[in-house]
Parts: structure tokens; C-alpha cells; sequence
């Protein structure tokens, strides 16, 4: 991945995947399911200005001192599948196990606007091959592409499983000793979204947060604690939902949090303040740079 000075060979991150599969099935009853599974990954942070001691953002964390049970199982760390049904509907779910890793904002940030500005330029360019020619205004309206395709039925659906994944926070990622939080949660989140929007319709999004728990913890060496709890396990739920257009329905949030238990001292709420500057100071370099250019 290129940032925004690639004409001058500037990196903004490296990406790997290993054992990468991508099965296409198509069945009798004119359906196609697309697969995508990846056994493992690493990213990397190829920022030149980026001083942060650790620079893999997602990474097995046996090379930082996490103990980790062997996968009898075999499974993929990344599984994809995408079922495209005849009358137009789709079926997405993406399963990530065990993934884990250092969390940097300012990179964080930085992916999420190279990727954002891709995905903009390709709707940039689908809008640009569907505006219709003056030559063909003879034509009749049925063969208009920009029309909707009436015969699109039901709800396109999307589902995000996380098990087990291990995130580690840094108050200062800069600092090979720095405190930290290291956070371990599943995750499931549900969205869906009707093929043709109406003033009838709406989108709604489910999300799950289980066995949600915080350690403090040092990037040296990352480890789990119970003598250094923040967060015992709790789960959070949150349920969203709006109108598909822009109507004069509102919209609703129901968010739901069982009992949490947190376990504070001085020293613990500068290192909660520290990895909330990192964020704010993460996302205000993002809101100034330039987005990154592909």
C-alpha cells in the first residue's frame, strides 16, 4: 500500500497473506456463492516519519511473549463468504478468529482513508459509466440503466463474527516500556439493508460485544493479569436502526451494558488518558493530512 507521496516510492504499509483460497460455486438453482479463506496475516506500518516500537498492527503475538493453544483445527484466521441469490439478494458473513495485534491510531487512521478513498473513486467511476448519453435520448425509458431493476427483491445481509481477538492499546507507541491496556472481546455485528430503499423501508445493524475484558499491561511484554484488571468480562449490545431515505421517521439506538466492574488507581488513569490522547491526536492528524491517493 502506497500513502500519498507514492510518486516518490513513499510506503504507507505491507500487507501478507498466507494460503490464500478463493472457491466460486455456482449452483443449479442459479445461486453463487464466493469464498475467500486466509490461515494468516501480517500488516505492517512502512510509514517513513512513523517512530512507533511496535510497527505490525495485526501479528501473531507468540513473537511478543503471548502463550497461544494450538489450532487442532485447522481453521482459517479469515473466512469469507458471499451467496448472490436470483432474484438479487446477497448473504455476507466474515468470521476473523483469534486476531490480535497493536492497535495505532494514527496508522489506523491512515488505513481507513486509503481504503475509504479507493472505494470512493470506484462509485466516482460507476456513477460516471451509468450517466446517460444525449445520443440516446430516443431510446425508451425501459432500457435506461440508471433505472432500478424492478425485479431486485428482499434484503442484502452482512455478518461480522470475531472470536477471541487481543488487542493491546499503548499510552505512548513510542515507548518500548510504555503501559498499556490490553483488550480481549468476541464480536458480532448483523446489518441489513433492503436491495431497493422506500420511504417504507429501513436498515438496521446488530452489534455484540461478549466476553469483553481490560488488562494493564507493558508493550514489552504483553500479558494477561488478573491482578491487573480493568474491565471484568461483560458484554455489551447495541441495536440500530433508520429509515433506508431520508424520511421523517427517526432513527432509534437501544444500547444495552450488564453490570461492569472497573478496578482504578492513579497510575492506571494516566495510562487511560494517555491512549486517549493517542486517539485524539490520531484522529485530529487525519482530519489536517491530505487523504492518501492509491
Amino acid at each position: 500500500l502506497l500513502d500519498s507521496d507514492h510518486l516518490s516510492g513513499g510506503e504507507l504499509a505491507v500487507f501478507r497473506l498466507a494460503n490464500l483460497s478463493l472457491p466460486v460455486t455456482m449452483n443449479r438453482d442459479r445461486t453463487i456463492t464466493l469464498q475467500a479463506r486466509v490461515s494468516s496475516m501480517l500488516l505492517d506500518d512502512k510509514r517513513k516519519n512513523s517512530s512507533a516500537v511496535h510497527r505490525r498492527l495485526l501479528c501473531p503475538f507468540g513473537e511478543v511473549g503471548r502463550d497461544r493453544k494450538p489450532q487442532t483445527d485447522a481453521k482459517p484466521l479469515l473466512d469469507f463468504s458471499m451467496t448472490i441469490f436470483p432474484e438479487g439478494r446477497r448473504e455476507q458473513r466474515i468470521t476473523v478468529r483469534e486476531p490480535c495485534g497493536f492497535a495505532n491510531f494514527e496508522f489506523m487512521f491512515a488505513l481507513m482513508d486509503f481504503f475509504l478513498l479507493a472505494f470512493q473513486d470506484v462509485e466516482a467511476m460507476d456513477v460516471g459509466s451509468q450517466t446517460p448519453n444525449p445520443e440516446d435520448k430516443g431510446q425508451s425509458q425501459q432500457s435506461d440503466p440508471t433505472l432500478p431493476d424492478k425485479s431486485l427483491q428482499g434484503t442484502n445481509t452482512l455478518e461480522l463474527v470475531i472470536d477471541q481477538a487481543w488487542f493491546i492499546l499503548l499510552a505512548d507507541p513510542t515507548n518500548l516500556h510504555s503501559q498499556g491496556l490490553a483488550t480481549l472481546f468476541d464480536l458480532r455485528l448483523t446489518n441489513t439493508a433492503p436491495i431497493l430503499p422506500n420511504e417504507d423501508t429501513q436498515t438496521s445493524t446488530s452489534l455484540t460485544l461478549s466476553s469483553l475484558r481490560a488488562f494493564f499491561t507493558q508493550a514489552s511484554s504483553p500479558s494477561v493479569s488478573n491482578t491487573a484488571s480493568l474491565i471484568n468480562s461483560t458484554t455489551v449490545n447495541l441495536q440500530f436502526a433508520s429509515p433506508s431515505v431520508p424520511v421523517s421517521r427517526p432513527a432509534t439506538l437501544d444500547v444495552r451494558l450488564d453490570s461492569i466492574h472497573f478496578l482504578l488507581s492513579h497510575a492506571r488513569t494516566q495510562t487511560l488518558v494517555g491512549i486517549f490522547n493517542q486517539f485524539s491526536y490520531g484522529l485530529s492528524t487525519r482530519e489536517a493530512a491530505t487523504p492518501p491517493t492509491l
